[in-house]
């Protein structure tokens, strides 16, 4: 695999306009788009739902005709994507060929649904330094610090560190290890934070360790625009009564974008830890 394969493959496990905070109200029907530009990756990838109630996250909004026009004022429309080959595009994805991205300027999203609902947005992709990849390292939980740094990128709010499990192929969750089975916590840890990072091999997430001896990890830092902080950095949820940061005009969710410069793997090591 090579290597801006992987950091496409592990950006994809990851994910302009005035602020919107108007409520959703109960049974509010409004579209939500979440789609964020990524330079690893030649394909973006963009989510279209419904907020009604009808079912839990949302209801796929199929048909829509979805383009983005980069800054030279290329259009590219996207292809509604079939995300599993047993059954239909429930997650209502829709993929857009753009190759290479530039950085430093606005591409335009416009989605517009089968019953004329029209959502835009604009985002900067921001510029920072190629993606490094930092040799594998061995981590004891209960004496080490993960501590990073990295470059400033031009155009970058925030930061974004993830912690993600490494999973087999099955995507099972749990690995066998020397101490036993282990279960692995669901979710990632994610923080957000200017140019460096330390994290405490102890830290807990939800009062669960987020480092498990016997597992592998891989740490990634992004840097993101503001539509992307300022949505995911807050919890948004779009099907529920909340005030929400959209980026988006005609619709809520965001259009932002993200960009990888920093992969580390490690493997963990110590005792178990005391529930």
């Amino acid at each position: 695999m090579s290597s801006r394969t992987a950091w496409a493959v592990l950006a994809l496990s990851l994910v302009g306009g005035c602020l919107d905070h108007t409520p959703l109200g109960p049974g509010a029907n409004v579209v939500v788009v979440h789609a964020v530009l990524n330079p690893t990756t030649s394909v973006q990838h963009v989510s279209v739902r419904h907020s009604g109630s009808e079912l839990a996250g949302g209801v796929p909004v199929h048909g829509a005709t979805v383009t983005l026009t980069a800054p030279d004022g290329t259009v590219q429309a996207a292809s509604e994507s079939a995300t599993s080959s047993a059954g239909p595009n429930v997650d209502a994805r829709y993929d857009v060929a753009m190759g290479s991205l530039t950085v430093g300027q606005p591409y335009h999203l416009r989605v517009v649904t089968a019953d004329g609902m029209v959502a835009e947005g604009d985002a900067i992709v921001p510029a920072a330094p190629p993606p490094r990849t930092l040799a594998e390292r061995r981590f004891d939980r209960t004496r080490d610090t993960l501590r990073l740094v990295w470059p400033r990128a031009t155009g970058a709010r925030a930061y974004e560190v993830r912690v993600l499990t490494q999973r087999d192929s099955t995507g099972r969750g749990y690995v066998d290890t020397p101490n036993g089975r282990v279960y692995l916590p669901p979710g990632d840890f994610v923080t957000y934070v200017d140019t460096s990072v330390a994290i405490n091999g102890t830290v807990r997430r939800n009062d669960v360790p987020v480092f498990l001896p016997g597992v592998r990890y891989d740490v990634i830092v992004s840097a993101v625009d503001d539509h992307y902080y300022n949505y995911f950095a807050h919890d948004s949820d779009p099907y529920t009564p909340t005030a929400l940061p959209s980026s988006l005009r005609g619709g809520v969710g965001v259009f932002g974008a993200i960009v990888p410069i920093l992969r580390q793997s490690i493997v963990v090591e110590g005792s178990f830890p005391a529930p």
